[in-house]
């Protein structure tokens, strides 16, 4: 690049939109920040005339201001600026077959990217919509922290977990919708909303939420940097401050170098896998401990839990398994201890069950939480992203987790996933 901006020297690629999608929050706020410090030394923007206050809101006070803003720039509150959690509703008989339904699961976290369009043909819900126009921010109050916001790009309906949120002309919804992703932003929500395990942005706390905004052609010429940032085709010219234009790019280039050096530490955390792996192997060998000639035998043990599990059939609390067949010599992969024994894992799980085939989805209304693959499959159970169903009281009673429960993936499209486990 010419006129004073440093090219990134990095070839575009999914690392550096993985890396803008991120972190694009943050550097919209640096922006802000940055232009705030240099506003007394250079012209600022004009203010926005045009924003008008849609409700009457508390004042903000300079207390409740996270950081400065430019001159030429304001903060408001969210509910002044738009109808939060006052959109039209709709239900599913007044919907056509190419009804746009939005859901939850179709918006990613954090990168705001849109998953999936589904039609009303294909999803078919029975419950109350809140219908939103094109143009309008679409805000999920459902777990604020997972950051899932879009811009409608065409009418529709969506769960009303999700907020339309409609602006006047004098607001680049695209712009706004960055807003929502500034730190400041994000903060206050996770520290006001309610229920611990389906946490919510209140209607109330909502609106009070502070917003910075400049003029619209400021609103315009940051989203235009922004934009071309995240596609690497930076202009030369400035777009509205060629120093801090600058910064962010160093930033992004930055965290770009960092990825890379994280992408070496992963393959170091795998050579470690593989020595755990191997260290694992040596200990079902009995080799990393003195045998204790005088320890109980594992036939023993082996005996009073097949005593345990008839007991529990007894009182039918479990079912009786199918026999399992003998181990035979050729079944053996490796030499143990003498009063180690051999085992087939059925002998030792009191019940080995699937669980629920049913549909989920986000609707917490639903009277089951359910636990999928993502839930497990990093080792440990993650409930950040939950699904709901609606099970009988005598599936309820069938499929609910106790606790020491080992949770096993047995099937998935990729073989790395097959056979991860995760303690309840």
């Amino acid at each position: 690049m010419s006129r004073g901006r440093k090219p990134a020297k990095t070839s575009f690629g999914s690392d550096w939109k993985q890396i803008y999608k991120s972190s694009v929050g943050y550097y919209l706020q640096s922006i802000i920040v940055e232009l705030s410090s240099r506003s007394h030394l250079e012209n600022g923007s004009e203010p926005n005339t045009e924003i008008k206050s849609k409700n009457a809101l508390p004042k903000i006070e300079e207390a409740e201001k996270p950081f400065g803003v430019p001159n030429g720039w304001g903060w408001y509150r969210l509910g002044e600026l738009c109808n939060y959690g006052s959109s039209s509703k709709a239900e599913p008989k007044n919907l056509t077959d190419s009804t746009w339904v939005l859901d939850l699961e179709d918006i990613e976290k954090d990168a705001s990217v849109l998953l999936a369009k589904v039609r009303f043909a294909e999803r078919n819900s029975l419950s109350t919509k809140s219908v939103f126009q094109k143009g309008d921010v679409l805000y999920s109050k459902l777990r604020p922290y997972l950051d899932k916001v879009i811009v409608a790009d065409e009418d529709g309906v969506c769960t009303t977990e999700i907020l339309p949120l409609s602006f006047s002309e004098a607001i680049n919804p695209n712009f706004l919708l960055l807003t929502l992703k500034l730190r400041s932003f994000l903060n206050y929500v996770n520290g006001v909303t309610k229920g611990m395990k389906m946490p919510r942005l209140g209607t109330k706390e909502g609106k009070m939420a502070l917003i910075p905004l400049p003029s619209l052609s400021e609103q315009n010429k940051i989203l235009n940097f922004l934009t071309d940032l995240e596609n690497n085709s930076l202009k030369p010219d400035a777009y509205f401050n060629k120093k801090v234009e600058q910064k962010i790019v160093n930033l992004q280039t930055s965290q770009l170098k960092g990825s890379e050096i994280s992408t070496e530490l992963n393959h170091q955390l795998a050579l470690v896998k593989e020595l755990r792996q191997a260290y694992l192997r040596e200990a079902m060998q009995g080799k990393l401990a003195r045998q204790d000639a005088f320890d109980e035998p594992a036939e023993i043990l082996l005996e009073k839990t097949k005593a345990e599990k008839e007991k529990l059939v007894a009182e039918k609390r479990i079912k009786r398994n199918k026999p399992l067949p003998p181990i035979n010599a050729e079944d053996i992969p490796f030499e143990i201890p003498s009063n180690w024994t051999w085992c087939r894992l059925g002998e030792i799980f009191n019940e080995i069950k699937y669980g629920t085939s049913k549909s989920c989805d986000y609707n917490s209304e639903r009277n089951s939480a359910v636990l999928r693959i993502p839930n497990v499959s990093s080792g440990i159970i993650d409930d950040d992203d939950l699904k709901y169903t609606d099970l009988t009281d005598e599936e309820i009673k069938d499929l609910a987790l106790e606790e020491n429960d080992i949770l096993i993936i047995r099937s998935n499209g990729s073989k790395s996933l097959v056979g991860e486990t995760a303690l309840y």
